[in-house]
């Protein structure tokens, strides 16, 4: 959009633990918060988190006068835009109703261990703006007179990037057959939805499974994606299998989030 003085009007999020004060303003902090920490009220502002593989995480950016990220300010009329990055990549970020910079990206297909750093933070436009995302491109402004802008809060957070294996044992009933080939194994999260899989094979990416080993038990295998899991807290799994009296053996476990 056009500015009077040619420049840019836009808005984004970029991160740094800070702070700013001027003259008549009152000093602004920025918290960003992600919806995979470990927090029951589904976001958390830990500066170090854990997200799964293949995970889609969102993110919110407040800024407050306190240090209290539950009671954000209305950036209108402070801040003039936001700018973030995931993984040093700009992305494009949106202002809701309550005051929050939402924004979001995919883990993507990491290596367990790996490590994420996403960045937000708000600036005091001062004449031309001094960058904006255009499409996927992060332009800046050429205009070597033009002052910068002013950097009022920011906040990071870096995600370490983890993988999940489900290896559950399974003791079949002294002298009870079990035929595992039949089974299935369920994981079930806390919103009432459930993954179902049937054993592998050419045709499908199911669990696998193996034994008996020295004491008789099974293991049943499988490495489940980011979206059949609980974001943060535990996941049950549960395996079933049909028994020769027309009955059914299961065993549950629950398989936490880091």
């Amino acid at each position: 959009m056009g500015h009077p003085d040619g420049g840019w009007r836009w808005t984004a999020i970029i991160c740094l633990a800070l702070s700013f004060s001027q003259t008549g303003c009152a000093t602004v902090r920025g918290y960003l918060a992600t919806d995979s920490g470990p927090s029951s009220v589904g976001w958390s502002t830990l500066d170090e988190q854990f997200v799964h593989a293949g995970e889609r995480v969102a993110f919110s950016f407040v800024i407050s006068k306190s240090a209290n990220a539950a009671a954000p300010l209305d950036p209108v009329g402070i801040v003039d835009y936001c700018d973030a990055t995931i993984d040093g990549r700009h992305v494009a970020v949106e202002l809701d109703d309550g005051g929050h910079f939402r924004f979001g990206g995919d883990v993507g297909d990491r290596a367990h261990g790996a490590g994420i750093v996403v960045t937000a933070a708000v600036y005091r436009q001062d004449g031309q703006q001094d960058a904006m995302l255009i499409g996927d491109e992060w332009v800046q402004a050429e205009n070597p007179y033009d002052q910068h802008d002013r950097l009022l809060a920011g906040d990071s957070v870096r995600l370490i990037v983890y993988r999940s294996e489900i290896d559950l044992p399974v003791r079949p009933p002294d002298g009870v057959p079990l035929d595992l080939s039949r089974g299935r194994l369920e994981i079930l999260r806390k919103d009432g939805s459930s993954t179902h899989i049937a054993t592998g094979g050419a045709a499908s990416d199911g669990f696998e499974y193996s034994g008996p080993n020295a004491d008789g038990a099974f293991h049943v295998h499988y490495l489940p994606a980011a979206g059949q899991l609980n974001k943060t807290g535990s996941t049950t799994v549960r395996f079933t299998a049909p028994l020769p009296d027309g009955g059914e053996y299961a065993v549950e476990a629950y398989l936490a989030t880091p």
